[in-house]
């Protein structure tokens, strides 16, 4: 089993126990709404016997239940979508040197940027011609087996001005 197999099951088993502890404090809420409604029904039918209307403990459960899954829904996006979406911002700074540089922070190689959109990401890089290449951030996420496709990747990119940072 790779590490990255067992990175997908934990975080699985993650998910799955925290899925199973939110749809239980939801049903412990639940259950203490209708005890509360149950307890008003009968103070209200004991001085009245007009019904009531429940239809806004059914927006209450609603509203939790949208509430509990927002966290999840959010997480979905960001690591399906938002992960793989790169921006280029173009800033003029006014100190005198035409220079290019390209920052690129918090790669996060690993199962959801694989080698393929390293390559892309460099590709669109080496594209930009860059006069110097910064990396910072997070090289890569969860497992060591991801840094040397991460390393080669990044090391296709050439800058004008080329320092090392090994003494650092």
């Amino acid at each position: 089993m790779l590490i990255s197999d067992f990175y997908l099951l934990a975080v699985w088993g993650f998910a799955s126990i925290f899925s199973a502890l939110i749809l239980f404090v939801i049903q412990v809420v639940a259950g203490l709404g209708r005890m509360v409604v149950r307890i008003f029904q009968s103070l209200i039918s004991q001085s009245a016997s007009a019904p009531v209307n429940l239809e806004g403990l059914h927006l209450l459960q609603f509203g939790v239940g949208w509430l509990a899954t927002t966290p999840f829904i959010i997480s979905g996006y960001g690591a399906i979508y938002s992960g793989n979406t790169f921006k280029v911002r173009e800033l003029t700074l006014t100190f005198g040197l035409p220079l290019r540089i390209i920052q690129l922070t918090d790669i996060h190689a690993g199962i959801y940027m694989r080698r393929q959109e390293l390559r892309r990401l460099a590709d669109q890089i080496i594209a930009l011609q860059p006069d110097l290449l910064v990396l910072t951030g997070d090289y890569i996420s969860n497992s060591m087996d991801f840094l040397p496709s991460c390393v080669e990747e990044m090391a296709r990119i050439r800058a004008r001005y080329e320092q090392n940072a090994e003494k650092v």
